[in-house]
């Protein structure tokens, strides 16, 4: 069995690894720094875990995404912009690869762990890197924070995580001293301005909550109601101020009334333009390229904003089922929520990842891959305790 000391070495690692894909991004050097600490896992885990190339769904699945973004590229208005995400897949595929081998037969509890403690890694980077100070002017006057060592959505996005899954380990298992980063993080998801931050907390929260309820038998109904209103109590503080008014914004896109922000306007016309061009090209312009079109309508140079309409315009109507296949596997998540309380907060994480999809401005995030294989390793864990028996370590 491998030593207890090594395992925490290993997680302390791959923590670092994590949090590394948020706050060296705009690095040159970066890329040395995250391969440095992949070795290193290797090296580490290699007398135990040995070194392969396991087969199953999850391999299968960054094996299909790969060869369809390269296909597209035969009728990609720039052939260049898909191999160059096709070469991005394939890094991230590498390095899934190698932390899929080392948690084949961990407790996935650890993995979780090392999310959530690289997210609040990247919050208190946060906080050292603008300045206490300036985070709380920002929150002040209700602006943004600007991207600067890192996309400021990616920022939030890490600390919604790492809240998520804070609160899957008070709620389901036992409190501890992490739930004192929460604060600086809702703090850091208030100051950066980025409403799906907001929403995949809100989803996140809300699934752990009503399926805990829901599996004790009691009525969900009366939680639920104290939840909103802890919400709509947070929502009501002057540091949420700046962050409440774009989502004003977003809600009045959809509703109809109210003032419509520019930002929520531009997403929804870069939106249409991705589905408009699936129906006009049902396999298609190319993963990649839809920016280009972007370009064309509108005089913005962007990614479409949306996961869906972006591979829906890159890739077709295929593309959309072969990015998204993998949460039909998920679906079975569903079998084991009864026993396994992990299920839980990976069914939360799905959902997190679905709502975050819609305003997504990259299908590259690490971090998603990263949940990929977690979900992956748990449900080929569940199948190999049902098969064969085997000790977690």
């Amino acid at each position: 069995m491998m030593k207890v000391g090594n395992n925490f070495i290993i997680d302390v690692l791959v923590t670092l690894l994590i949090a590394s894909f948020t706050i060296l991004s705009s690095l040159s050097s970066g890329i040395f720094i995250m391969m440095g600490l992949l070795l290193l896992i290797i090296l580490i885990s290699m007398p135990r875990c040995g070194f392969h190339i396991r087969k199953g769904f999850c391999m299968s699945y960054m094996i299909s995404v790969i060869v369809y973004t390269y296909t597209t590229s035969l009728w990609a208005l720039v052939p260049s912009d898909t191999y160059e995400i096709g070469g991005s897949l394939i890094n991230i595929t590498l390095c899934m690869v190698i932390l899929y081998n080392t948690y084949y037969h961990a407790n996935l509890n650890r993995l979780l762990y090392a999310v959530m403690w690289s997210g609040y890694i990247v919050v208190i980077y946060t906080f050292l890197y603008y300045g206490f100070s300036y985070v709380m002017l920002i929150l002040s006057i209700g602006e943004r924070m600007e991207s600067d060592f890192a996309n400021i959505n990616n920022v939030a996005m890490a600390a919604a995580f790492s809240l998520v899954i804070n609160c899957y380990f008070c709620l389901y298992k036992k409190w501890n001293i992490s739930i004192l980063l929460a604060l600086p993080s809702i703090l850091v998801v208030f100051a950066s301005g980025t409403r799906k931050a907001v929403f995949m907390i809100i989803a996140g929260l809300f699934i752990l909550v009503i399926v805990k309820q829901i599996l004790r038998s009691k009525n969900a109904w009366g939680l639920m109601l104290r939840v909103v209103m802890a919400i709509f109590a947070i929502s009501h503080l002057e540091v949420a101020q700046g962050i409440m008014e774009r989502m004003e914004g977003l809600i009045a896109l959809f509703t109809g009334e109210g003032v419509i922000d520019s930002s929520s306007n531009v997403r929804s016309e870069l939106q249409e333009i991705g589905f408009s061009t699936m129906l006009e090209h049902p396999f298609g312009i190319g993963i990649g390229c839809p920016h280009i079109l972007a370009l064309q309508k509108t005089g913005y140079d962007f990614y479409l904003h949306c996961n869906y309409a972006e591979i829906a315009a890159g890739g077709g109507i295929l593309g959309l089922i072969v990015f998204y296949s993998i949460y039909f596997h998920f679906s079975k998540l569903r079998f084991y929520l009864k026993e396994d309380s992990i299920a839980i907060v990976l069914l939360a994480l799905v959902v997190v990842m679905l709502v975050k999809d819609y305003g997504a401005v990259t299908y590259s995030y690490k971090d998603n891959y990263l949940l990929f294989v977690i979900i992956c390793l748990y449900l080929s864990q569940k199948s190999r305790e049902y098969v064969y028996g085997f000790d977690k370590l």
